[in-house]
């Protein structure tokens, strides 16, 4: 348990009331040490839209994405998206010094 001291924990996008076994209680993981960080979906889809197709960080994302999977039917357009989103997020953990996410389903 000690490990779990001061872990912060990243969580884009509201949860989803109909889940229940996605839910979690945030006074029962703070008495544990865990905090969660949210972040809005629309604030998440802003910095998205904000970078460049260009940009030295989404053609590193791209790159690593190759590198893990194959992507060769996935069409370039969707490819350039889910690095910006990668991009976006690790920008976001590392900037709020988060150790783990979670997602919106």
């Amino acid at each position: 348990m000690r490990a779990l001291k001061n872990l912060r924990i990243g969580a884009p996008g509201a949860r989803p009331t109909a889940f229940n076994t996605v839910r979690y209680s945030d006074k029962l993981l703070e008495q544990s040490g865990i905090s969660i960080q949210t972040l809005g979906l629309f604030e998440l889809f802003g910095w998205i839209g904000r970078l460049s197709d260009s940009d030295r960080a989404v053609k590193a994302k791209l790159k690593q994405i190759g590198e893990y999977v194959v992507a060769q039917s996935i069409p370039p357009a969707a490819l350039l998206k889910m690095a910006k989103f990668g991009v976006a997020v690790d920008t976001w953990m590392k900037n709020a010094r988060l150790r783990a996410t979670t997602i919106q389903c």
